[in-house]
């Protein structure tokens, strides 16, 4: 219900998994909003045709490799009752602007995409929107296990050396 803010030198992940459910055309997004309104990414996924698949960041999509995505993601059967879930890692690094994408499965491929964050982003996560296409029981998307995390910037030891001011 809270914004997440990333302090200096901190970058902020949101991790989910989505369990697939089978039918043709049907396309599975989620965005992942800052509190100025700004997308910092917006996927829109089908997992049966990945070719028509995007995921933007600072609004260029970042695939680079549909077969990649393709191996990444779990689909084989027409319920979601027999997929495994395909995790889905969202890394936002607000001191170089850049983007992480990594999509996975258990026992299958993983993939890593990446872009540039749009200029005015305010270092926060304050919304994550899911949707689905279609609404069909044993076909639905499945969302599961979401977190948003902080992970810590850069550190360095420092060692202060006390100068008298007595001459």
């Amino acid at each position: 219900s809270e914004k997440v803010t990333a302090a200096q030198g901190q970058s902020l992940t949101v991790e989910f998994d989505i369990t697939f459910g089978k039918h043709d055309k049907k396309y599975m997004d989620y965005t992942i909003t800052d509190s100025a309104g700004n997308a910092l990414v917006y996927a829109h996924l089908c997992a049966y045709t990945s070719g028509s698949s995007t995921i933007t960041a600072g609004g260029e999509n970042i695939i680079d490799d549909y077969d990649a995505l393709n191996a990444a993601m779990s689909k084989s059967n027409t319920g979601y009752a027999g997929n495994k879930p395909t995790h889905f890692k969202n890394e936002f690094d607000f001191k170089t602007q850049r983007v992480y994408v990594t999509v996975s499965t258990a026992g299958g491929g993983s993939v890593t995409y990446s872009g540039r964050m749009q200029q005015g982003v305010s270092g926060d996560i304050s919304k994550l929107d899911f949707s689905c296409s279609h609404g069909y029981a044993d076909r639905a998307c499945l969302i599961d296990n979401v977190s948003v995390s902080r992970m810590s910037g850069e550190q360095y030891a420092m060692r202060f050396i006390p100068v008298s001011n007595e001459s």
